[in-house]
């Protein structure tokens, strides 16, 4: 890894709150990535998507799942991380794990 994305990863890492890229175990205990933050809900993202690293960050592109925008209030961070695939350039990253209530 470059050290243009390790300086891309640290911006990242300084975000506060739930992440494009980082999981998020829902009721139903299953365990998605996020694939869009926006207006204080989180959407999950689908498994055919693709994370990409960007300068502000990490991108997602493609579908998100059909399931309802969960209220980040509603998301308790767990202890430790899970490693996420970025295909653009192929790497994995340390993200963040978010439960629902």
């Amino acid at each position: 890894m470059s050290s243009t994305h390790d300086e891309q990863i640290a911006r990242w890492n300084k975000e506060l709150g739930p992440r494009v890229g980082d999981w998020c175990e829902t009721k139903d205990s299953l365990l998605h990535r996020i694939g869009a933050v926006r207006g204080g809900n989180i959407r999950l993202a689908g498994s055919s998507g693709r994370f990409a690293l960007a300068p502000d960050g990490v991108t997602y592109s493609g579908l998100l799942l059909d399931h309802a925008a969960i209220q980040i209030s509603a998301l308790v961070r767990q202890p430790g991380y899970r490693f996420g695939a970025i295909h653009q350039p192929h790497f994995s990253v340390e993200c963040r794990v978010f439960k629902e209530r």
